[in-house]
């Protein structure tokens, strides 16, 4: 029989959930937001400090912010428990997983505060890091002065607190799937269905009409859309997904027609398309944009994909563009 599948929205009233959400920021000083499975924000942000708005409005820092988000939700996936870790702008920040009957749905994300003891910064992992150019040195002028602003506190009063938002999230997971029991209890309207399915991408619900049978393999088609700048292993989605590593390689395969890698490379060169087209960066550029060590190594993916260099579909597209234009001008 198959397991029941779960959505954030059958689990929190975002309504009511977001009023307990401000009052915890509140508490304990710290900014709050839920996201979905993919990292998408299912309630407003509680609070956030004017700092980490200052390093959100640059568009470099907001990528890694970003990715700081998305690995610590899925370390929290994969090990199924909270997870405190250090920012790349070395602030602490923790993910706690959502987790219904084993399956990952979304998480509690908290954070932007500072630690008291130096010794415990470095006891926590750093998942991302980035250095300043000489036109950011201005912004971080500014942003050393708000740092000194952020709250501090003990490591151990941040592990209470990522202990308190664990204890949350149990109790309206269970709460939750008591009701489920009674038909009718949970109210999934047209409205909340939106919250979620706003943010598919057409690739995975095409795949996923198809094999309805296999929507554990969600999270992991739409976390791959969404990641193609980085580098992203099949044993961290099999997790994500919540199945072994030899089970989601089969059912991959199976769905996609491809293997992990290949689908993956596939998406990488449909974006590497979209950057040529539309941005001005180099093909080696391009390329460590989307994760490729060697630039050699994605010409030769982009050609057997395309049928042409990167360097030739980009004059081939400004050709047919320019002709297009012609054309209409005539």
């Amino acid at each position: 029989m198959q397991k029941e599948l779960y959505k954030l929205e059958d689990i929190i009233d975002v309504n009511q959930f977001q009023q307990v959400q401000n009052d915890i920021s509140r508490a304990t000083d710290m900014a709050v937001v839920t996201v979905d499975y993919k990292g998408v924000p299912f309630t407003a942000h509680s609070y956030s400090s004017a700092h980490c708005q200052a390093v959100r409005s640059d568009d470099k820092y907001r990528d890694l912010c970003q990715k700081c988000d998305s690995r610590g939700g899925l370390e929290a996936a994969r090990i199924q428990k909270p997870y405190i870790y250090i920012c790349h702008r070395g602030l602490v920040d923790l993910a706690v997983p959502i987790i219904a009957n084993g399956q990952y749905i979304g998480a509690i994300m908290a954070g932007q505060v500072r630690l008291s003891d130096e010794s415990s910064v470095n006891s926590l992992e750093r998942i991302v890091s980035g250095k300043a150019s000489v036109a950011e040195v201005a912004l971080e002028e500014r942003l050393s002065t708000l740092y000194e602003a952020l709250p501090v506190m003990t490591l151990e009063k941040v592990e209470a607190i990522a202990a308190m938002l664990s204890h949350i999230a149990r109790y309206n997971v269970e709460s939750a799937i008591m009701k489920s029991v009674h038909p009718g209890v949970i109210s999934k309207t047209q409205s909340s269905k939106q919250v979620v399915q706003s943010e598919h991408t057409p690739l995975s619900d095409e795949l996923l009409q198809t094999h309805f049978n296999v929507d554990f393999l969600k999270p992991a088609l739409v976390f791959l859309e969404q990641h193609t700048g980085d580098h992203v292993y099949a044993e961290e989605m099999a997790t994500l997904c919540n199945v072994s590593l030899s089970y989601f390689s089969k059912s991959f395969n199976r769905v996609t027609g491809m293997s992990f890698s290949a689908y993956q490379n596939k998406l990488k060169i449909q974006r590497a398309e979209d950057l040529l087209k539309e941005s001005q960066l180099g093909v080696s550029q391009i390329a460590d944009t989307l994760a490729y060590d060697n630039s050699s190594y994605f010409i030769k993916l982009f050609k057997r994909q395309t049928g042409v260099t990167p360097t030739q579909y980009r004059k081939s597209y400004h050709l047919k563009k320019v002709l297009d234009h012609q054309n209409s001008m005539k």
